[in-house]
């Protein structure tokens, strides 16, 4: 049973160091909070990637993409169109863009031809669903869509100009048509734009040529060995994969980075250990010095 004389004396101890306990606690719990939170951050972050890959992927089974994420010319989607096993393909370009007016925000570009309603199903959208006037949209070379969650964020409507600043500088975009919030419009936290293919390859300057092609293979087909005859056919440097393939590519680079967050946590917790350590060792001298 601890007696009231040292009870007293280490009362009085703390109160002279509530700054240092203070600090010690709060090192301690800086560290465990930051291994905590590197573990929450990485689980949500590929979740949201993951889904960004499957929801811009849509019903397509597999993709065909330039090894090292590069460009490659559009003739490549004849080629896997002949491939047996595939139903159809929808060549695709990407890209980025960040609004003028109002607080800047990076939109994606996705674009395929907007004409192909084989196209529009495999991203979610139904027909008469996201254009008013397809004639007039294709016919504007500066018409793009928007998403339902970005028009409405912005205070958008149909026929309006919104200036965008892209690779080849500052451009007036009208908005030919609102994609509703289903398939790829749920992508990218609905910061995303839409345009038909031929425009966007000369918006963005990238005349002829493509960075993806989406390829959704027949009922019944295997994907594998529909992919095993695209890469016999595709010319070197071109990747064929599934949606699977990218999260399972993209989990290795986050595990990766994943292990050197989780280093620095914990040598953030070692740190805040060592304080720690040091805190009581000097109040353990103190406390002897006082009695």
């Amino acid at each position: 049973m601890i007696s009231r004389a040292t009870f007293s004396r280490s009362w009085r101890f703390f109160r002279s160091a509530k700054g240092s306990f203070a600090l010690t606690v709060g090192a301690l719990a800086c560290g465990v909070a930051l291994v905590a939170a590197i573990e929450l951050v990485e689980k949500a972050v590929f979740r949201a990637f993951a889904e960004t890959i499957d929801t811009a992927a849509g019903r397509a089974a597999l993709q065909v993409t330039m090894e090292g994420e590069g460009l490659f010319p559009e003739e490549m989607k004849s080629l896997v169109d002949r491939v047996p096993g595939v139903e159809f393909s929808v060549a695709v370009l990407t890209g980025t863009a960040v609004t003028v007016d109002g607080p800047p925000e990076l939109l994606t570009l996705h674009a395929f031809d907007i004409l192909d309603e084989k196209a529009l199903r495999v991203y979610g959208a139904g027909e008469g669903r996201v254009l008013e006037d397809a004639l007039e949209f294709l016919n504007t070379a500066e018409a793009i869509i928007v998403t339902r969650a970005f028009a409405e964020r912005r205070g958008l409507e149909h026929d309006q100009e919104i200036r965008l600043d892209t690779p080849t500088g500052r451009h007036a975009f009208r908005i030919g048509g609102i994609w509703e919030a289903a398939g790829i419009a749920r992508a990218y936290g609905g910061n995303l734009i839409v345009q038909d293919i031929l425009q966007a390859q000369e918006m963005f300057g990238r005349p002829g040529m493509i960075d993806r092609i989406d390829v959704v293979v027949d009922r019944g087909a295997d994907p594998e060995e529909v992919a095993e005859r695209l890469r016999k056919v595709l010319p070197s440097g071109l990747v064929v994969e599934t949606p699977e393939q990218r999260k399972a590519n993209l989990h290795a680079a986050l595990r990766s980075m994943h292990l050197i967050l989780r280093a620095v946590g914990l040598l953030a917790l070692a740190a805040a250990f060592l304080i720690a350590f040091h805190r009581v060792g000097a109040g353990a001298g103190r406390r002897r010095s006082l009695t």
